[in-house]
């Protein structure tokens, strides 16, 4: 079995809607986020709306060319990795809650995301034939490499998909599984008295596979509020609930 088709076996198994069941987080995973969050990021009041017409080609691609998304995609999955990931969703499905509400944590830092939480889309996206990424700057969906900032201080993200050569939509309200969640902050090679902030987020999902985010002009690591920002506030998280072992 290869890893694509494992992870697909993962998510046709597995029903999200089916085990958020929980209104919001306990107390306890509250106040633990609280003790380990960072300061509260800008909340998510994006300048412009993403744009959502089929008339637009993503002609832009931030995720590739010695980026951390291409390290994580690069990265050997063995059987038993795959085996270990299927009885991690198993067992975290069975005894931990995953929130029926998007979280309102903004200051906890991506890298604390559980495994087995989700990403939620509350609002429809499409994607054209044979484009393989969405770009994200500011509250904007980035169509063209000329709308990027021209400079060595940016932040921006992207959503990646496979290689597919028929339109595709991301609904409104649908969740993606989190399998797994990296970050890394290196020193940025344009200008070397700046921190290269990164975020892979990979999803258990046969078309929409990462979610990415860089950054040249962060103190400190991504947050949940970055995000929301960056995206235009078109996504959140639904957190795993800690389980009882």
């Amino acid at each position: 079995m290869n890893a694509k088709k494992a992870i697909l076996a993962i998510t046709v198994g597995l029903s999200i809607t089916g085990v958020a069941n929980a209104d919001s987080l306990d107390d306890g995973f509250a106040a633990f986020y609280s003790d380990i969050m960072g300061k509260s990021a800008e909340t998510a009041s994006p300048k412009d709306a993403p744009i959502n017409t089929q008339q637009n080609s993503d002609n832009v691609s931030i995720s590739k060319k010695g980026t951390l998304a291409e390290k994580v995609d690069n990265e050997v999955t063995t059987e038993a990795d795959i085996e270990k990931l299927d009885e991690t969703i198993s067992e975290a499905t069975a005894k931990g809650n995953l929130s029926g509400t998007p979280s309102s944590l903004d200051g906890l830092y991506i890298q604390n995301i559980p495994q087995t939480s989700a990403v939620h889309f509350s609002e429809k996206l499409q994607l054209l034939p044979y484009n393989s990424e969405m770009v994200f700057s500011e509250g904007r969906r980035v169509f063209n490499k000329e709308e990027l900032p021209n400079n060595t201080a940016y932040t921006r993200c992207s959503l990646v998909f496979k290689d597919f050569g028929v339109g595709r939509n991301i609904k409104a309200n649908q969740d993606f599984l989190i399998t797994k969640v990296a970050a890394s902050a290196t020193e940025f090679a344009l200008d070397p008295t700046k921190i290269r902030h990164e975020i892979v987020i990979k999803l258990a999902n046969e078309h929409l596979n990462t979610v990415y985010c860089e950054s040249t002009e962060k103190a400190s690591p991504f947050t949940i509020g970055d995000l929301k920002y960056q995206f235009g506030g078109i996504i959140n998280f639904k957190l795993r609930d800690f389980i009882d072992i």
